[in-house]
């Protein structure tokens, strides 16, 4: 989304953006912030990621972006990047590799080590 000089908002197709699709959008804006800010508020038990999703079929839900639109916005790099940054961590919790370092360095540093 790009702003002209006399402050209208375009998006994609340099298509103005009406009042209330800019007043939908910061809505769908303000609650995806709140429930990554506070991740499981105990009124709705809904994660971080359920939250983004549900914004983003929101976003196109009303009109803010059409649908294809929404697919050109996805960046495969990110998403290849952050699946693999799920996998290390999963990795790393499953083998408890954390702890062995943890433990590891403890002895390097005059501690009993890991033996």
């Amino acid at each position: 989304m790009t702003t002209r000089g006399d402050g209208s908002c375009l998006v994609g197709d340099n298509v103005p953006l009406s009042t209330g699709e800019i007043v939908a959008a910061t809505t769908v804006l303000v609650g995806v912030m709140f429930f990554n800010a506070f991740p499981t508020p105990p009124f709705v038990p809904l994660g971080r990621t359920t939250a983004t999703l549900l914004g983003a079929a929101f976003m196109v839900f009303l009109s803010v972006v059409s649908g294809d639109e929404a697919y050109a916005l996805i960046d495969t790099n990110t998403l290849a990047f952050l699946f693999g940054m799920m996998a290390v961590k999963c990795l790393l919790e499953k083998h408890q590799y954390v702890i062995i370092i943890f433990v590891f360095v403890r002895g390097e540093v005059g501690g009993e080590g890991y033996h």
